[in-house]
C-alpha cells in the first residue's frame, strides 16, 4: 500500500507535520486548529427542565426576554453581550441558528476588544460561515485577536502568513506568532512551532527542539501533536526508529479522529510492523483515515479493494476511493497512477 511522510504544510499549515509515511509533507489541518479554540467557545444549549408543554412554553418564552435583554445590552455597548448573542447564533442556543447574525455579533465584540470573538470573526469570514468568504477579512481577525492575547489566533495568523492567504507571505514572521501560541500553552500551535523546527522553515531545523515540542503538544492533548510524535519514530527523525511507539501513539490520535494517524496506523497494521498484523483492521482504520478526509487513506482503501487485501476485491468500490483520494487531493500523483494501473480481472 502507498506509503506516506511527515506532513506539515499542505493546504497552509507550514507546521504540524502530519506523517504520511512520505515525509515531511504539509498538513491541511487549518479547521482543526480553529475550531479547538472557537467551537469550545459556544454556549451549550439550554435544558428544558421538564418535557410537559406548558414548562417548554415557559422555556422559549424566557429564552426570548434573555435574547432580547442581550440585544439591548449589546446595542448599549455592552460587549461581552455581543459575544454571548454571537455564540447563541451561532449554535443555536434558545434561538434559530442564524450564522449571518453570530458574525454581525463577533464582529461588533470584536470591535470591542473581545478577543475570542476576533478568533471566531476570522473563522467565519475564512470558512464563509454567514459571510462571504473574504482571506483579509480572516486574517485580520486573527491578528486583532492575537493582539488582544489570544494565544490560539496568533497560531492562526502564523497560518494565513505561511500560505499567503489575506496576507502577504512570510514564513519567518509567521514562526514569532507559532512561538507565541506556544508559549501561552496552545497545544496545537505548540505542534506546528515543532513542525518549523523539523523542516527547518523559518528557523534552522533541529530535530530535538521539534521532537520536545511535539510531545508538549501531545502532553497538552492535542492529537495533531501525538501523531507528530508517532511521525518522529515511524521515520526516526532525529531518534532511531521504534514502530511499536509510533503505533501506540498513532492509536491515541486515531480514537481522537486525527484521519492521517489512522491511515498511518492502518500501514504498520498492514505489514504487522510494530502492532500486530491485521489485514481486515488495516482496512478498517484506512475506511476511518477515508472518512475523515485523508487523501492517502482513500487511496490505501481503493488498493485494497482492487487487491483483496482485507476486504473482498471489488474494481467498483477500488475505484470509487481512488477517485475520492483525487477529490480529496487533485494533485495525488499515486491515486491517479492507480486508477490507470487497476488490476485487470
Amino acid at each position: 500500500m502507498a506509503a506516506r511522510e511527515l506532513q506539515a504544510v499542505h493546504e497552509g499549515e507550514i507546521a504540524v507535520l502530519y506523517s504520511r509515511h512520505k515525509a515531511l509533507v504539509p498538513s491541511s489541518k487549518w479547521m482543526r486548529t480553529w475550531c479547538r479554540w472557537g467551537c469550545g467557545l459556544i454556549a451549550t444549549l439550554i435544558a428544558v427542565a421538564s418535557p410537559a408543554a406548558d414548562r417548554v412554553l415557559e422555556a422559549v418564552s424566557d429564552d426570548e426576554a434573555e435574547i432580547t435583554q442581550l440585544e439591548q445590552a449589546c446595542d448599549s455597548g455592552v460587549i461581552g453581550s455581543c459575544a454571548e448573542l454571537g455564540g447563541r447564533f451561532a449554535n443555536g442556543n434558545g434561538v434559530t441558528q442564524n450564522p449571518a447574525k453570530a458574525a454581525t455579533f463577533f464582529d461588533k465584540a470584536c470591535e470591542g476588544g473581545e478577543a475570542d470573538s476576533c478568533t471566531l470573526l476570522g473563522i467565519a469570514y475564512h470558512e464563509g460561515q454567514g459571510v462571504v468568504p473574504a482571506p483579509e477579512r480572516a486574517a485580520s481577525a486573527f491578528a486583532r485577536a492575537c493582539d488582544l492575547g489570544g494565544a490560539g489566533a496568533c497560531g492562526n495568523f502564523g497560518l494565513a502568513l505561511v500560505k499567503g492567504e489575506g496576507v502577504a507571505k512570510d514564513v519567518e514572521r509567521a514562526f514569532g506568532y507559532f512561538t507565541l501560541a506556544c508559549k501561552a500553552d496552545n497545544a496545537a500551535n505548540c505542534s506546528s512551532l515543532g513542525a518549523a523546527y523539523s523542516m527547518g522553515i523559518g528557523v534552522r531545523a533541529n530535530a530535538r527542539k521539534a521532537r520536545r515540542l511535539f510531545k508538549k503538544s501531545c502532553d497538552g492533548g492535542d492529537a495533531g501533536g501525538c501523531y507528530n510524535l508517532g511521525v518522529v519514530y515511524d521515520q526516526g527523525l532525529g531518534v532511531s526508529k521504534d514502530p511499536k511507539r509510533a503505533a501506540a501513539l498513532y492509536v491515541g490520535a486515531c480514537d481522537e479522529d486525527d484521519g492521517a494517524a489512522c491511515g498511518n496506523l492502518g500501514t504498520l497494521v498492514q505489514n504487522g510492523n510494530g502492532i500486530a498484523r491485521d489485514v481486515e483492521r488495516a482496512a478498517e482504520l484506512f475506511g476511518k483515515s477515508c472518512e475523515l478526509g485523508d487523501a492517502d487513506g482513500c487511496l490505501n482503501l481503493g488498493l485494497a479493494y482492487n487487491a483483496g487485501v482485507g476486504v473482498g476485491r471489488d474494481r467498483d468500490r477500488a475505484r470509487s476511493y481512488l477517485e475520492r483520494a483525487i477529490a480529496i487531493e487533485p494533485d495525488k500523483a499515486d491515486a491517479r497512477r492507480a486508477l490507470n494501473d487497476m488490476m485487470p480481472d
